[in-house]
């Protein structure tokens, strides 16, 4: 059960409700009499689906807030989440899991507009995942591109168990978002995470650089808390059409020699600190520096951060720079 928001816009809120059973069973009921506003079921047989069921907000922006469900068993339990929208019931995406086993859609929630783009984000938790470390991921209901992948920090935390938007815990403007982590080592109760709203993970304090005087541009990147320790890199090429896929992240950038220049030679001219470790609070800080070469001058360059354990985790959107004389 969950709340749905006011799905037929008539000033009273809704409530859904989920049951799996052989072929699962969503309704959404109005909160003024009652009545069944909408009703889900699925076709395939003991996919779990109801396994958790909540409003998602307005994913679409359309003026009606839409509905969040999960199937966790589908698949060999892969699992998977819908968002149905709430004027009119119809299919707006459906999210697979990775694996076997994973559980994606056991718990899902919507976060609110976490990355401030006027569209109603959502998160799903996965907590099978991995040896059983479980991870929880934020999309954009923008173009359901992944926000942000957080992931338990060992074998059988079972983090994802449950997720939930938090609300604007830490009063910076962006909506919070909170993950269980039920089997948390020392701590056998295990613990409750609350991770910050996701801004711009890489800002540029440019986006100019002069060859004549060797301009710079500072990249900082700034991913909060819960990514300190993690490894980070830079990388760019002239041009982000059409880009390219690397794990489940979809990369803004060309694969040309430049690219192959900054991957394998990190921290050097004209990208410095372009690899390393984030500090304590998440963040670094690298450089661009413009060569002195006036056959550069109207060209543009993109660069994208990364941060990854034993696959990556994040990928930025790119930030591009246009040389000028």
């Amino acid at each position: 059960m969950g709340a749905a928001g006011d799905v037929n816009r008539d000033g009273y809120p809704d409530i859904v409700l989920g049951g799996t059973g052989a072929y699962g069973r969503i309704q959404v009921f109005s909160g003024k009499d009652q009545s069944v506003l909408h009703d889900w079921t699925t076709t395939h047989y003991a996919d779990g689906f109801g396994s958790a069921v909540s409003g998602a907000g307005d994913v679409n922006a359309d003026g009606y807030p839409d509905v969040l469900v999960g199937a966790s068993e589908y698949s060999s339990a892969t699992g998977y989440a819908r968002i149905y929208s709430g004027k009119d019931g119809s299919e707006l995406k459906t999210l697979f899991g990775k694996s076997g086993n994973d559980r994606f859609g056991l718990s899902v929630s919507g976060a609110g507009d976490v990355d401030g783009d006027g569209h109603a984000d959502f998160i799903i938790g996965a907590e099978e995942a991995g040896n059983r470390n479980g991870y929880a991921v934020i999309y954009s209901g923008r173009d359901y591109s992944v926000i942000c992948k957080l992931t338990g920090p060992a074998y059988y935390n079972k983090f994802g168990y449950r997720v939930s938007g938090g609300g604007d815990v830490n009063g910076d403007g962006l909506p919070d978002v909170v993950v269980a982590n039920p089997y948390e080592s020392p701590r056998p109760g295990g613990e409750v995470n609350v991770y910050s709203g996701v801004g711009l993970p890489l800002i540029t304090d440019t986006h100019q650089v002069s060859v004549a005087s060797s301009g710079v541009q500072t990249l900082t990147i700034d991913l909060g808390w819960w990514d300190h320790g993690r490894n980070y890199g830079l990388a760019g090429s002239f041009g982000n059409n059409p880009g390219f896929m690397i794990d489940d992240w979809w990369v803004q950038l060309n694969v040309d020699l430049y690219f192959g220049y900054t991957v394998f030679n990190p921290n050097v001219f004209p990208l410095s600190n372009s690899w390393g470790i984030l500090d304590g609070k998440g963040r670094a800080q690298a450089t661009f520096t413009a060569p002195n070469e006036p056959a550069l001058v109207g060209l543009t360059v993109y660069h994208v951060c990364m941060v990854f354990r034993n696959q990556v985790d994040l990928v930025s959107p790119s930030v591009p720079v246009t040389f000028v004389p």
